[in-house]
């Protein structure tokens, strides 16, 4: 193995999730269109926009999914965790389970400024 290949590949974790579950992995894949939120509150409002249904996808309740419909589309809504890590990650497996275009909706960090007055 050469230092430029991967030791992991998303594709690894969606084969491991079915394996484990003793499913087929095309049970996992998921709609072409993805909305990826962050927040709670944002996930049930996108979730209610396309008149979603709980799915259980790679992470089960832990990073909940939904399927609907958006001006007939097929739209998944998707709660990622927060952190740049684990974001890139699952959006990888997110795109080897279907996902082609991807819409990130919401704050995934925050930026703290802090002004000091000269004296």
């Amino acid at each position: 193995m050469s230092e430029d290949e991967s030791v992991c590949k998303p594709s690894d974790a969606v084969n491991y999730t079915a394996k484990n579950r003793k499913i087929p992995v095309e049970s996992l894949r998921i709609p072409q269109h993805l909305i990826l939120t962050y927040q709670r509150s944002t996930f049930d409002c996108a979730r209610n926009l396309i008149k979603g249904d709980c799915i259980e996808w790679l992470y089960a309740e832990s990073q909940p999914f939904c399927v609907g419909h958006f001006d007939d589309l097929e739209v998944g809504v998707c709660r990622f965790w927060i952190g740049a890590p684990a974001t890139a990650f699952t959006m990888e497996e997110a795109i080897v389970c279907g996902a082609r275009t991807i819409f990130e909706v919401g704050v995934s960090g925050g930026i703290r400024l802090t002004f000091s007055q000269a004296t």
